[in-house]
């Protein structure tokens, strides 16, 4: 672990809306994905960074929690597609999951990813 520390999100100058609390940033060290056939994504400077407003929970635990969800949401890809999760599906259960997509919409971008692997 980087750092761990207590912080507030958003600019004070601009009509954006922000949290009306504190949060927690927690930085960890984290090895760039480099593929099997030696692409890389976009740069990275090597840190996981997580936002929480978990502020009574030991930092370590917080990591190891996002870990494994980021590894359960993995194996549902999987599961539901039948193919190694790639950035078009991170994207599309991110958006889900802060919902600027809904369900449905997940929903059909599984079946087109399922029909895609049919043919």
């Amino acid at each position: 672990m980087i750092s761990d520390e207590i912080v507030e999100l958003g600019w004070r100058t601009r009509h954006r809306t922000r949290p009306d609390h504190p949060v927690r940033l927690i930085c960890v060290e984290a090895k760039p994905h480099e593929s099997d056939r030696g692409m890389r994504g976009p740069d990275c400077d090597g840190v996981l960074r997580l936002v929480t407003n978990r502020l009574e929970l030991p930092a370590e635990l917080i990591v190891e929690i996002q870990s494994y969800c980021a590894m359960i949401v993995c194996m549902l890809i999987l599961i539901s597609t039948g193919e190694k999760p790639n950035r078009a599906m991170y994207q599309m259960v991110w958006y889900s999951l802060i919902g600027l997509a809904s369900l449905k919409e997940l929903e059909a971008f599984i079946a087109s990813r399922k029909a895609a692997r049919a043919r």
